[in-house]
């Protein structure tokens, strides 16, 4: 029998089938995180042309702290980007090769106590970490408004205050989750396709 002719079973198919998606999902998860950093490495050499032209503060600060900044740029962007595309990739995936072929759906938040309450919940580490960055960029912009102390007092300063308003969050999250799981009622989730499974005959 010529090797040609074998049958191939559909198993095999429908692995190749999965393994060229995962392939094609890490080229473009790669390309996306590739051009964020380009983006942002750009982004990144303009501000700190302008800063070395325009800022004497910019101009005495060390060669070294300036190339750690122009490198954590770009892999700063490089990895956020990545990180929420594979995110979302990995939904696309799911529901691609899934047997239920269920597509997810998107919340939607009533604008009342239950429904902020339940999108601090479901955003609750963007939250914290957004809300870090600003209580950290505000509070740069005011420590170094205040000539009299020096600039590593003022980045000290910053990083307690930014500190302490993400331990505030993170305790205010915890109670809050804790508030809604006492106050809500079990829900008994039915799962279709499993009892269809093991009530067929």
């Amino acid at each position: 029998m010529d090797p040609k002719d074998e049958i191939v079973p559909p198993q095999h198919h429908a692995r190749k089938a999965r393994l060229e998606a995962m392939d094609n999902i890490q080229n473009r998860v790669i390309g996306e995180g590739l051009k964020s950093a380009g983006l942002f490495g750009m982004a990144g050499l303009l501000g700190h042309y302008i800063l070395n032209k325009s800022s004497p503060f910019y101009l005495r600060q060390r060669s070294s702290h300036k190339l750690f900044v122009l490198l954590m740029i770009p892999t700063a962007a490089f990895f956020t980007k990545t990180d929420t595309e594979a995110m979302k990739a990995d939904r696309e995936f799911a529901s691609q090769f899934s047997i239920t072929h269920e597509h997810p759906v998107e919340k939607e938040y009533q604008v009342d106590q239950n429904g902020i309450r339940n999108f601090i919940l479901d955003n609750k580490f963007k939250l914290v970490g957004y809300g870090w960055l600003s209580v950290m960029g505000l509070s740069l912009v005011y420590n170094f408004s205040r000539p009299q102390i020096r600039t590593a007092q003022k980045f000290i300063n910053a990083r307690m205050v930014a500190q302490t308003s993400a331990l505030v969050s993170m305790v205010s999250i915890a109670m809050l989750s804790g508030i809604a799981k006492e106050s809500k009622p079990p829900v008994v989730v039915r799962d279709e396709h499993f009892e269809s499974i093991i009530n067929q005959k």
